[in-house]
């Protein structure tokens, strides 16, 4: 197969999760390939490949109603969830119509790329302080100075200490304790009598 051909197959992870599969008269729908199993396809599953079953091209293309003719039996039997996949089967409700697979990132008849973009990309946690780091409010020096610090990158001297001999470690303003993050925004006396005067800025 071209190296083409191969690098498109490995992306149909990420085309399943774009797509919707209804199951009708389960006569159009893959039993191996397609994910109407959990939304993961059989074939995938970690669990059938660590096991190493000799499946026919002919058996590769049977569908759900296929299988529930007893095709490929012996196949079914080397796996340990046969049982569980068979009665999913047969406790879906099916019905004569057709079965259909539709692209979740179509609107009104048009290819959607941001809604694309949302299924497949990776989703990082969302801090509850990127609205305070950039807002337009915000100058730009400072807006750098609070992202170090949210991200524990900014650069004190209880860290510099770690690679390096420096000959006063104390924080320079109160010289009471090690320089530090959490000294330097919160626990210094200085810090704090900073922000009891701005607290009551704001109610004047």
């Amino acid at each position: 197969m071209a190296w083409y051909l191969k690098k498109i197959l490995r992306t149909r992870g990420e085309a399943y999760q774009m797509m919707k599969f209804r199951i009708g008269n389960r006569n159009g729908i893959l039993f191996w390939h397609d994910p109407w199993l959990e939304n993961n396809p059989i074939i995938l599953r970690e669990e059938f490949q660590t096991i190493r079953i000799r499946i026919r091209r002919k058996c590769l293309l049977y569908s759900i109603r296929d299988i529930q003719k007893e095709k490929c039996s012996s196949i079914l039997r080397s796996i340990s969830e046969r049982v569980r996949i068979l009665n999913l089967i047969n406790n879906i409700q099916f019905n004569g119509n057709i079965d259909t697979k539709s692209w979740n990132t179509v609107m009104n008849g048009k290819f959607v790329a941001e809604k694309a973009w949302e299924i497949i990309r990776t989703k990082e946690v969302v801090f509850d302080w990127h609205k305070v780091v950039w807002s337009s409010k915000v100058i730009p020096r400072n807006q750098f100075i609070l992202w170090l610090t949210f991200r524990k990158r900014l650069v004190t001297r209880d860290k510099i200490k770690k690679y390096m001999n420096i000959p006063y470690v104390n924080c320079p303003i109160c010289t009471e304790k090690e320089e530090s993050i959490d000294h330097l925004f919160r626990n210094s006396t200085f810090v704090s009598k900073l922000w009891i005067n701005f607290a009551q800025s704001l109610r004047t």
